[in-house]
């Protein structure tokens, strides 16, 4: 048996749940959370995925084509940005890499994904 809980809203007066409620309550509660997930956001992944991903994938790429020394280099960057994705990922610009050096060791392996 579930201890009652005590709720400061009813001032002080406890609750009693049944078990069987509250595993039901959160299941339809996890079912709606991830069918809005899946259907909401599905479409924008397939649409084009995510910029953040596309910039740190195409930093990945570029450290297999040059030096770690040149990672920083935006005409580089934008180079491999434009090869990868085209003109349209981020409207013609360029999306810098601004994460610190070290962060490219856990991320070069994504550059081997395809």
């Amino acid at each position: 048996m579930t201890p009652p809980l005590v709720s400061p809203i009813n001032h002080g007066t406890s609750i009693e749940l049944d078990p069987k409620v509250l595993h039901i309550f959160v299941s339809i509660y996890l079912s709606v959370i991830s069918l809005f997930l899946w259907f909401g956001i599905l479409p924008w992944f397939k649409s084009g995925g995510s910029p953040d991903f596309a910039h740190i994938y195409a930093e990945a790429k570029l450290l297999q084509k040059y030096p770690p020394s040149e990672i920083y280099d935006l005409d580089k960057q934008a180079s491999v940005q434009k090869e990868l994705f085209g003109e349209n990922l981020y409207d013609g610009t360029t999306m810098p890499f601004l994460q610190p050096p070290f962060t490219l060791m856990a991320l070069s392996p994504l550059g081997y994904l395809s």
